[in-house]
């Protein structure tokens, strides 16, 4: 497991940080930010998850809202993947598959984005 740091300001497509929002005093929208909506946003398919898996999510968003890094197992990065790829547009979606998981990303090398 790699620390990812949640304060990283999400690029858009021009390279300049994407907002949380339309608003002009939007602040940038960041990886916790994007998480945390992608984990408290109900989505299709939430009534069908048992009340141990709602618990599961709960506690993964407080240790989300809580941390200023974070440290996901294999579980944990799946259900945040696929929570943000049903809420988000798809530039957010890769932007959180980059950091989440790089490997998911066919092209993705970490030398094109100057991350370390």
């Amino acid at each position: 497991m790699t620390s990812l740091n949640l304060a990283t300001v999400l690029a858009g497509l021009d390279g300049n940080p994407m907002k949380e929002s339309d608003a002009t005093d939007a602040k940038d929208a960041t990886l916790r930010s994007v998480l945390l909506k992608a984990a408290l946003v109900t989505l299709p398919g939430d009534d069908q998850m048992s009340a141990d898996q709602k618990v599961g999510l709960a506690l993964l968003t407080q240790r989300i809202y809580g941390d200023n890094a974070a440290e996901f197992t294999s579980e944990e990065t799946t259900i945040l993947k696929e929570r943000v790829g049903k809420a988000f547009s798809p530039i957010v979606v890769l932007r959180i598959f980059e950091l989440l998981d790089p490997a998911s990303v066919p092209g993705f090398s970490v030398a094109k984005t100057g991350a370390k």
